[in-house]
């Protein structure tokens, strides 16, 4: 027979499915592909295939094909490209796709020993499904220590001292003795405006007071004059009036009269005196207001800060109508950090203290026994800088439910600039807390979680409230979390709820800013798992 022959009588075979019952029926790839068992059938995955609806080569395929003996392939479906031993001595039968509707076989010539009927030769070792090997992950146990709780708030900084330099008298702005963005003392000269409208003044108001002194001595001489004839005029009515009989009424009465008159002159003089001297007070407060206006005209630095930049330039007219605005001085050392509590966190803050309020107190107080607060800029990551609480409201705002505090921080480089936003960090009184390292912490909707590992190796899930950082640590509180349960701290994303894993058990080290002893883990064999 020649091999087209045999070809296209093979080709019938698997296309009817006529193979013999009495005989194993074997598909076996050229490529030498794995075998797989398929509910007792013989399945071998292919490189080649041929379409078994007419049985023609079409293409390149590596999808796994399973039937066996007795079974035909199923019309329509692709088939792994395959050689069928019909009896021990028969050659093998290749097919081999080409261009649709040519085939072509090839011929091999085995000798397979067998008792009876006809035996079906497999092409290679039979491979068995092996389970994939648990997960490892490594495993540690939290750290149960004394740590500092902190409470954590959000604030802006302002300046503790900002003030607007402006022109206290009208004048044609002279000088600028400074520049922008200097540092200047309080007292150093900024801006000068034309004095001398202001020296003229100051000498006239010099020459009122001159002139009010000049009345006053003219009042003086005036009443010591009308004192004088009072006294010379009552002197005449004692003496008519010791006369007697000699001294007619008419003359005595003169006498009188001339008493009261010669008295009149006097009150009048004194009342000319105090005149006088009420002028001299006022002529001096009219001097002293000029030399006011004509100090005025040197503006001077009202604070040590830094000023900003000028608002006006030489030779414009300010100080008409309102004073006008020069530059501003700020002081940034030491500075200010306002920030607002929630009633929540302002009941805790205050019962984890002894004083009934800590926040409230004297000024002897704070400065024996300050309230500490951290200050972290926005690209910082801890709290370097250190201040106090200087301040804090009256009284809770009805509003919001927030209670404002205010905290003060040196400020010698001037690193903190007023309006920063800026983070703040209250500590509280040392508490035991568990630790555990950050990276074991997962987070989905329900919240933060940690994958547990039981004694079955069996990986669980605890949901846990998360509290403070400390390092590269973080405080958590959990019912379901003790510090002998071993958490997942590296490979979370393997350890799925449910599978088996295999944990590398490691040390918990302590954080650095917060000193405990070492956990150390227990044997491997206390997981309760062998080894996969």
């Amino acid at each position: 027979m020649d091999q087209g022959r045999r070809t296209e009588s093979h080709r019938g075979n698997i296309a009817r499915g006529q193979v013999r019952k009495s005989a194993a029926a074997v598909w076996k790839t050229l490529c030498n592909g794995p075998r797989y068992d398929c509910a007792g059938r013989t399945h071998y995955a292919g490189c080649g295939d041929f379409d078994t609806a007419d049985g023609r080569g079409r293409g390149q395929s590596t999808v796994p094909l399973c039937w066996g003996p007795g079974a035909a392939p199923p019309v329509g479906r692709k088939l792994s490209c395959c050689i069928y031993l019909a009896s021990p001595n028969e050659a093998k039968m290749m097919y081999r796709g080409r261009r649709r509707g040519e085939c072509s076989c090839g011929a091999w010539p085995i000798a397979v020993a067998v008792a009876t009927a006809t035996v079906v030769v497999g092409c290679g070792p039979r491979n068995e499904f092996q389970p994939r090997p648990p997960a490892k992950v490594t495993v540690s146990h939290p750290l149960r220590q004394q740590v500092v709780e902190r409470l954590e708030f959000t604030g802006t900084t302002s300046a503790i001292e900002s003030v607007d330099v402006r022109a206290r008298v009208e004048g044609f702005l002279e000088a600028i003795h400074f520049t922008e963005g200097q540092e200047v003392n309080a007292g150093d000269l900024l801006f000068a405006i034309d004095p001398r409208p202001f020296k003229a003044a100051v000498a006239r108001a010099e020459a009122d007071v001159a002139l009010a002194k000049a009345q006053l001595s003219q009042a003086k001489a005036s009443r010591d004059r009308a004192g004088a004839l009072r006294d010379n005029a009552d002197a005449r009515f004692r003496r008519a009036q010791s006369a007697g009989a000699a001294v007619t009424t008419e003359e005595l009465d003169l006498r009188r009269t001339e008493v009261a008159s010669a008295q009149a002159d006097f009150d009048a003089a004194e009342a000319t005196v105090a005149s006088a001297e009420a002028n001299i007070a006022a002529a001096e407060a009219a001097l002293e207001n000029a030399r006011l206006d004509l100090e005025f005209t040197q503006v001077t630095a009202p604070i040590t800060g830094r000023v900003g930049e000028r608002m006006v330039d030489v030779g414009n007219l300010v100080g008409v109508g309102e004073p006008t605005l020069l530059t501003r001085i700020t002081r940034y050392d030491p500075i200010y950090a306002y920030f607002t509590v929630s009633e929540s966190a302002y009941l805790r803050w205050v019962r984890m203290h002894d004083d009934a309020e800590p926040l409230r107190r004297d000024e002897q107080r704070q400065q024996d026994d300050p309230t500490i607060v951290n200050l972290a800029l926005a690209d910082e990551q801890d709290f370097p800088h250190q201040g106090v609480i200087d301040y804090a409201d009256l009284d809770i705002e009805s509003s919001t439910g927030t209670y404002l505090v205010r905290g003060e921080f040196p400020n010698p480089r001037r690193v903190i600039a007023p309006g920063a936003f800026v983070r703040l960090q209250v500590p509280l009184d040392p508490v035991e807390a568990l630790l555990i390292e950050e990276t074991a912490i997962g987070h989905d909707q329900a919240g933060a979680y940690l994958r547990v590992v039981n004694e079955k190796n069996v990986v669980e899930t605890v949901r846990v409230a998360l509290g403070n950082h400390y390092g590269s640590m973080r405080a958590v509180t959990s019912e379901e979390l003790t510090e002998d349960d071993w958490v997942v701290v590296n490979g979370l994303q393997m350890a799925r709820p449910g599978a088996e894993v295999d944990p590398q058990q490691v040390a918990s080290e302590p954080p650095a800013d917060s000193p405990g002893a070492q956990s150390e883990p227990p044997s491997s064999s206390s997981t309760g798992g062998d080894e996969q």
